[in-house]
């Protein structure tokens, strides 16, 4: 009895983060169709590809939860590493992301945010500082000025808070 609840307590554990993210992309999917053609595409994509996402992370738990630990599915050292990982780490990140964009803006927020996952991941340092750099370029030159999108300036920089309900 007690394995049987700590298997259920472990795949609780596995599908939280998941869940969580799941309800926030169905959120803005649901509510990107009170916006205008071009950011609703925007926000409706993007949701997309989270649902996808979070779809595909709930399946493999579930899936790694019902043949136990040593499947196929954790293929390398590295998996195990990240399944001990303490539940707070992923939210932490996710509430420093959520804050961050609140505070100082999509534009900022999204390659600070790279470059410190990057450094505490241990990446190459020039890895750390151009993907963040090229990130930063792309969105203010391709989405911004290409498409015409404005995004989220942050409250610091004059932003309007985003209305929730």
């Amino acid at each position: 009895m007690n394995k049987r609840i700590s298997v259920i307590a472990e795949l609780l554990r596995g599908l939280l983060f998941p869940l969580v993210i799941l309800a926030i992309a169905v959120y803005v999917f649901v509510s990107s169709f009170d916006y205008k053609f071009a950011s609703a595409a925007f926000a409706g994509g993007f949701a997309g590809i989270l649902i996808v996402l979070s779809v595909s992370l709930i399946i493999r738990e579930i899936v790694r939860g019902v043949k136990g630990p040593g499947t196929s599915l954790e293929s390398s050292p590295r998996d195990e590493n990240q399944r001990t990982t303490p539940l707070i780490v992923p939210i932490a990140w996710f509430a420093a992301f959520v804050v961050a964009l609140l505070f100082i803006g999509l534009l900022l927020a999204i390659p600070i945010w790279v470059f410190a996952f990057l450094l505490w991941h241990r990446a190459s340092y020039v890895f750390t500082f151009v993907t963040p750099a090229v990130l930063w370029a792309v969105m203010k030159f391709g989405v911004e000025s290409g498409l015409g999108m404005v995004f989220f300036e942050g409250i610091l920089f004059g932003g309007k808070p985003p209305v929730l309900w």
